[in-house]
């Protein structure tokens, strides 16, 4: 089939069972018209060959979903000098974002024309004080501008509620170097907080004290000269697939 099918001709692919990083490594290559692309990966992802990264110069829009335990993701071995929006799903309540935020740190280099990003991941923000920009694990991580410098539009989904430090911790958030610092243009950017009924195994949904906190702390002292997006928190309830990607009006 991978002979006689007209990949080439494809410029939407959503592979709804698990995929390896292998197979998608071979798969891609075979579409080379191809804008939008989705898959559920699983294994260890490929490291970058001596030859040089593989290109895939046509790619606009790409979500990779997990359940993995042990989540390890990085694309050193790609390059996507045209993708736009990217969306990453995980669906264990255990991944903890901020320690992870090395590896994802890494997939951000893969993408540096991305405009719009989408994390819909179980925030552990009631655990300690992770903050991204601070040392995690031997680890310091760069200002998100640094990656990411075209950056309008950042969704963060699915935030864990469990814990007395949520609100305080999503301030601290908000107030960081690593999400505020660096931004060169003036141009409005969004930054959307949201607890939701999702794919989760025990839906997650944002006390509306917690967003009462977060609300009162942007009214108060949140102005444009201080951070370069605009940022809002609220509760989803409704329910969403999986594997909802991006809106088709958004697909070019």
């Amino acid at each position: 089939m991978l002979r006689i099918f007209p990949w080439a001709q494809l410029t939407h692919l959503y592979l709804l069972r698990m995929l390896s990083f292998h197979e998608f490594e071979n798969l891609i290559q075979r579409c080379a018209n191809v804008k939008v692309v989705a898959f559920i990966k699983y294994g260890h992802p490929p490291v970058a060959k001596p030859d040089g990264c593989i290109v895939v110069e046509n790619l606009r829009q790409f979500a990779i979903a997990s359940n993995e335990y042990i989540m390890r993701i990085s694309l050193s071995a790609f390059s996507f000098p045209n993708l736009t929006a990217f969306r990453f799903v995980v669906g264990l309540q255990t991944y903890d974002f901020f320690r992870e935020m090395a590896d994802l740190e890494g997939v951000f280099t893969a993408m540096p024309a991305l405009r719009e990003l989408r994390f819909d991941v179980p925030m552990l923000l009631g655990e300690g004080d992770c903050i991204p920009h601070e040392e995690v694990q031997g680890h310091r991580s760069r200002w998100l501008s640094s990656y990411l410098p075209h950056l309008e539009y950042f969704v963060i989904d699915s935030i864990e509620s469990n814990g007395k430090n949520v609100g305080a911790n999503i301030i601290k958030i908000l107030k960081s170097d690593w999400l505020c610092s660096g931004w060169e243009s003036p141009c409005e950017r969004k930054l959307e907080l949201i607890g939701s009924k999702s794919r989760l195994p025990h839906p997650v949904v944002v006390p509306s004290h917690i967003i009462a906190e977060v609300s009162a702390f942007l009214q108060s002292h949140w102005h444009f000269d201080s951070t370069p997006f605009e940022v809002s928190i609220r509760a989803e309830e409704s329910e969403r697939s999986a594997f909802d990607v991006f809106e088709e009006e958004n697909s070019e």
